[in-house]
């Protein structure tokens, strides 16, 4: 069965070959600038042996552009940037544009075929470049702003996406990067956390708040930013709320709100809010399993007991347990070789996938916002670590 770039490329050929024959048939064939160059042909044929080098090489010299050509030529530098052949499609491309005799339209249709090969090398500077050139230009406006759209996320340069987000909504309302403002906005916000510039933290983070976005993430950076400041009452109010409607938090979130709890003396109104989450969800004792897992550091009640419970259900340990007829692992093993398994699991565990995609089905060791496979955004969820891989 034929390769979809095989079918291109006879595609290709066969308009080629159309334009030919039309071309000889309906032109006066006494003018000699009717005919076909044979050189033009035997570049086709050349591209059709795979020969691509001598191909570009050849129509760099002898190609000429105009409306029965200009099509074809840019055809064949979309499919050599499908094949990867990236280098070649730019060179394909520049010639093109050098052309003294390029209508402007043409000009602009190249130069954004020009700025994607640049996007495809990952020359993100040059192909940026470009696509800000267009937006000047009516007809390739709306996809020069959306490429740009993309950079930016590569990039993460999300002031440029916020500002162009706020272009593209001017022209297009129900663009594509309208939903993701809030991400953008969490993304800005998360940044000066790091810096513990807690102020514009908040800032950018009302302004997420402001777009009435569902969204978990603006939760869960509320979260980060209230145990910054110690406000614990806060703290535990949001993430009750983050509980209802994700688990992303029980174990990025939960050491430092355990952590935070301690040094203010007020671990029992965490103990309770935990107890009541777990009394709620089956899920949330796996969760808080995995979390005893990953953190050696955490002894308290409800997370060791939800790790005996898990351990419990394990298959061998289940099946000792049957055999004793006992009802749980404490029952069954000292607590000295409960740490031991917990601390085996952890070190087999660390660079494993904790984090999968319900999009795409990638899978991360840490928490993505922002699926590096497919692009989307907070579609990452928890998953049992121990099991799953």
């Amino acid at each position: 069965m034929p390769s979809e770039n095989t079918i291109y490329l006879a595609a290709i050929i066969s308009v080629s070959a159309l334009l030919g024959y039309l071309y000889l048939k309906f032109v006066d064939k006494e003018d000699d600038d009717s005919k076909i160059s044979p050189e033009y042909l035997i570049g086709l044929k050349l591209l059709l042996n795979e020969q691509a080098d001598k191909a570009i090489n050849l129509f760099s010299e002898i190609v000429q552009v105009d409306e029965d050509t200009i099509e074809t030529h840019l055809a064949l530098g979309v499919l050599f940037r499908k094949q990867g052949k990236i280098d070649q499609a730019i060179k394909l491309h520049e010639n093109i544009i050098s052309k003294k005799e390029l209508k402007e339209h043409h000009y602009y249709q190249t130069l954004e075929e020009l700025a994607e090969d640049y996007y495809t090398a990952g020359l993100y500077d040059k192909s940026e470049e470009i696509f800000e050139k267009l937006i000047d230009i009516k007809n390739h406006k709306n996809s020069s702003l959306s490429k740009l759209m993309q950079i930016y996320e590569y990039t993460c340069e999300w002031d440029k996406a916020l500002s162009t987000t706020e272009k593209l909504n001017a022209i297009d309302p129900s663009n594509e990067y309208k939903k993701n403002i809030p991400h953008y906005l969490c993304q800005i916000s998360e940044k000066y956390i790091a810096k513990n510039d807690l102020e514009n933290a908040e800032l950018y983070i009302d302004k997420a708040k402001a777009t009435k976005s569902s969204s978990s993430r603006i939760l869960f950076v509320s979260i980060q930013i209230a145990l910054k400041k110690r406000e614990l009452v806060k703290a535990v109010a949001l993430y009750k709320k983050l509980c209802e409607i994700s688990d992303l938090g029980h174990q990025i979130l939960l050491p430092d709100l355990i952590a935070t709890a301690k040094q203010n003396g007020q671990i029992n109104q965490v103990n309770g809010m935990i107890q009541g989450i777990y009394n709620k969800s089956s899920k949330v004792k796996e969760h808080l399993a995995l979390l005893a897992i990953m953190n050696l550091n955490l002894d308290d009640k409800i997370i060791m007991q939800s790790l005996h419970e898990f351990l419990s259900n394990e298959l061998y340990f289940s099946e000792l347990l049957r055999f004793n007829e006992m009802k749980s692992i404490s029952e069954l093993v000292s607590k000295e070789l409960i740490n031991n398994i917990r601390v085996k699991l952890n070190q087999k565990s660390m660079n494993k996938f904790k984090y999968l995609c319900k999009n795409c089905g990638y899978k991360t060791i840490k928490l993505s916002w922002q699926c590096p496979t497919c692009r989307s955004w907070e579609s990452s969820t928890p998953i049992n670590f121990i099991a799953n891989n």
